[in-house]
């Protein structure tokens, strides 16, 4: 019997409710003064999806972490 796969794609809306409003205001304020979240951010508000096992969605995520937008351990909780 083959087990069925748990999805791992959300929609945008979906995804977004993770985070927090703090969070979310964090993001759009250092996207303002960095290029390299300003280009995550927009690329991720193109997105018809949000797939978790994306790399780019996974290198992402971890980086605002990474660069203290997102509390440690954050990024692991949002891409679960």
């Amino acid at each position: 019997i083959m087990e069925k796969q748990k999805t791992r794609i959300l929609t945008q809306e979906a995804f977004v409710t993770r985070l927090t409003d703090q969070e979310m205001m964090t993001i759009y304020s250092i996207a303002k003064t960095n290029v390299m979240i300003e280009v995550w951010l927009d690329r991720f508000k193109m997105a018809q999806e949000i797939n978790l096992d994306y790399p780019f969605m996974q290198e992402g995520i971890r980086g605002l972490e990474q660069a203290g937008i997102l509390a440690p351990g954050r990024a692991e909780e949002l891409l679960s």
